[in-house]
């Protein structure tokens, strides 16, 4: 019988791990596969930090922008203004969320396999009837992966 599960360090080097540089996390093996020595299209399950390659399985992961690591970026748009984020590691079935900010922001390209998200800061927007001019607004851009029927496998 395999191993399915694996609960914190790994040094499974076929996931990218040694011993001298571990994996931390949650694993999750296929079934007949042994966590322990799988590689990574056999896992279902994976919640590295992100000190090896990213696989992107699982429910509700929350994925890297911009710099690999963090789970969340800010991105500042002056006033008539874009910004943009780009994300990796994202591989597919991906959707971004991009809060703050306020009335009449924009953001573009934050479905499903888009690699960077733009987000637009009008100089002025309608509120219940009413014309209201913008400032610089801070927004944060989180990045999540959506349901997928890969755990089924």
């Amino acid at each position: 019988m395999a191993n399915r599960i694996a609960i914190g360090k790994t040094t499974n080097a076929n996931l990218g791990y040694s011993s001298s540089s571990p994996g931390h996390g949650i694993y999750m093996s296929r079934l007949g596969k042994d966590v322990l020595t799988c590689t990574p299209d056999q896992l279902l399950l994976n919640t590295d930090r992100g000190s090896a390659p990213r696989i992107d399985k699982g429910v509700f992961q929350v994925v890297p922008a911009s710099n690999g690591t963090s789970t969340s970026q800010t991105v500042q748009v002056t006033s008539g203004g874009t910004g943009s984020v780009n994300l990796t590691n994202v591989g597919s079935n991906h959707v971004t969320l991009v809060t703050g900010g306020g009335q009449g922001a924009i953001s573009q390209n934050a479905l499903s396999g888009s690699t960077s998200t733009t987000i637009t800061n009008p100089s002025t927007y309608e509120y219940n009837d009413i014309t209201a001019t913008t400032t610089t607004r801070t927004f944060t851009v989180i990045c999540f992966k959506t349901l997928s029927t890969a755990a089924l496998l």
